[in-house]
């Protein structure tokens, strides 16, 4: 079996895996529950095991803010052009939105398993080679044809650039008519010098 294949087959289990964990009506202590399930698998080996344990680790820390970025984008929308006293009300319902565990809950489990067992070895491969989250933010809206101002704005929150820098880099992005390709990277590139200590 290639290294391709044998990727593919464990992104496999590791979706049936999470699969069997998201099929209850309320979370369960994941790290109790894998262990159980790790017991029950005779077929994995310490190599899989530490696979799987960190894949779906991963998953679950990457649909939280997944979900979480999504209520942001969609309230900053709402948020945005609101006159002062309707802007505490949005905020009050974005708080009430991603606070219920239940609400939390049920949106996680309509999310593809195999989907997001990509999207979770992905993070971890780049988190490994030292790469900045901004690819993680980069697949929430890569749904989107094309990024407002809200939707850029919400990227720099996401990727800790201080609100104070957002004005400066929107004039530049606007002037520039980049590609969705040259704008990510510009973010990278920003994430990156942040975290050198420049900005």
């Amino acid at each position: 079996m290639t290294s391709d294949a044998r990727l593919a087959n464990r992104l496999k289990t590791a979706a049936g895996l999470w699969e069997r964990y998201v099929d209850a009506p309320a979370p369960r202590q994941l790290d109790r529950w894998l262990s159980e399930a790790m017991r029950a698998e005779k077929r994995f080996g310490s190599q899989d095991r530490r696979f799987y344990s960190n894949v779906l680790f991963s998953a679950a820390r990457l649909v939280s803010k997944a979900i979480f970025e999504a209520d942001a984008r969609e309230s900053l929308h709402r948020f945005l052009g609101r006159p002062a006293s309707e802007q505490l009300m949005v905020l009050n319902r974005f708080t009430a939105d991603v606070s219920t565990e239940a609400k939390l809950w049920e949106r996680i489990r309509n999310f593809s398993a195999l989907n997001l067992i990509e999207a979770s070895n992905n993070f971890l491969e780049q988190a490994s080679s030292g790469q900045p989250e901004i690819e993680l933010i980069e697949r929430i809206f890569r749904d989107k044809s094309s990024l407002d101002e809200s939707d850029f704005q919400l990227l720099l929150i996401a990727n800790g650039i201080p609100p104070a820098w957002s004005s400066a880099l929107m004039n530049r992005v606007g002037k520039s008519q980049w590609s969705r390709a040259q704008l990510f990277d510009f973010l990278r590139q920003q994430n990156l010098r942040r975290h050198s200590g420049f900005v």
